[in-house]
């Protein structure tokens, strides 16, 4: 049951929407990264190393030796002294470091990897000591990673690679034009075709995301006008719901299972509170509104948000049906 107040004056609040608009800069962006995925690798079979610019295939061993120098065991060493003696701000954050850094003190192989040499996503001191390398041609190196290094496994660590150059190869990139687009698909028979359809994916999300945003600003503004309890099993059913949705996302991550068990979550669950309490007064005003104006929503407009979600999400559509499902939310 809905708790009993009073609807103040909701139709006097005023939200305006963002324009949607899409240059042909960001089309061109977009329609960049397609052609990227695109590019062939061809190989380069002169009698020389590799340059700038282009990729080597290779396999390669990496041992772990720990910020000291040492062997593996100096690695897990100093994931150990980690947890001991640096600080943090809760224990699971210094716990799941500690079992990250332990899975990163194991030696790891890897069969045909491509490297771009000088590659701006690369580690620069790794494809350093592999630039002027030929085909066939072996190397060792150390690759030392920095502490704020975006690996968390890795960061502070130090690690002896070697590595087999095993070819050298050039990136192709396919030519724009309407062959392009009709190789992607029998739905484009010219470059323009492909450009609008970019323009008309980007402008249906944006759009989306506009309409969200003046939601959220709306629903500020409905919660600011009205002050009213809400019952305690609502909001505690709403805790759920978050968690629940935030462990599945770091189980999508990669996180473990004996990693979450380790977290907090009488202090989760109090970090969630005030979240939790939007999300209901929100859902309780909207309902409120929704029986005073009796908006039905018909299946088409749900089915038609449901796949907006989706898209905005680049997720498919069952999923976040059997999401939304699993909330209660359809």
């Amino acid at each position: 049951m809905l708790p009993e107040f009073e609807l103040g004056d909701y139709k006097a609040i005023k939200v305006e929407k963002t324009e949607v608009a899409v240059s042909d800069a960001e089309i061109d962006a977009e329609i960049a990264k397609v052609q990227e995925r695109q590019a062939s690798f061809d190989p380069v079979n002169d009698d020389r190393g590799a340059e700038k610019g282009e990729f080597v295939q290779v396999s390669f061993e990496a041992r772990p030796k720990g910020l000291d120098g040492g062997e593996p065991e100096a690695a897990e060493a100093k994931a150990t002294e980690t947890k001991e003696t640096k600080d943090a701000p809760a224990t699971e954050t210094k716990d799941i470091k500690v079992a990250e850094q332990k899975e990163a003190a194991q030696p790891v192989q890897m069969e045909e990897v491509l490297v771009e040499i000088g590659g701006a996503n690369t580690i620069p001191e790794f494809t350093e000591n592999l630039s002027g390398a030929k085909a066939g041609e072996e190397r060792s190196f150390e690759v030392s990673y920095p502490e704020d290094f975006y690996d968390k496994r890795l960061a502070g660590m130090v690690f002896d690679y070697k590595v087999k150059v095993n070819a050298i190869k050039k990136k192709t990139l396919p030519e724009l034009n309407d062959d392009f687009a009709k190789e992607l698909s029998p739905d484009f028979q010219t470059l323009d075709d492909l450009r609008q359809r970019f323009r008309e994916n980007m402008e249906a999300e944006l759009k989306h995301k506009a309409e969200h945003e003046a939601k959220d600003k709306l629903i500020e503004e409905l919660i600011a006008k009205h002050d009213f309890p809400v019952p305690r099993s609502m909001v505690e059913h709403q805790i759920d719901l978050r968690l629940e949705r935030g462990l599945r996302a770091l189980a999508a991550q990669g996180m473990k299972t004996e990693d979450m068990r380790r977290m907090d979550f009488g202090r989760l669950r109090v970090g969630q509170e005030e979240f939790a309490k939007k999300e209901v007064k929100s859902s309780v005003l909207l309902a409120k509104i929704a029986i005073k104006e009796n908006i039905q929503v018909s299946d088409e407009e749900l089915e038609h948000e449901i796949e907006a979600m989706a898209a905005q999400m680049q997720q498919p559509v069952e999923q976040v049906k059997k999401r939304l499902a699993e909330d209660n939310a359809v």
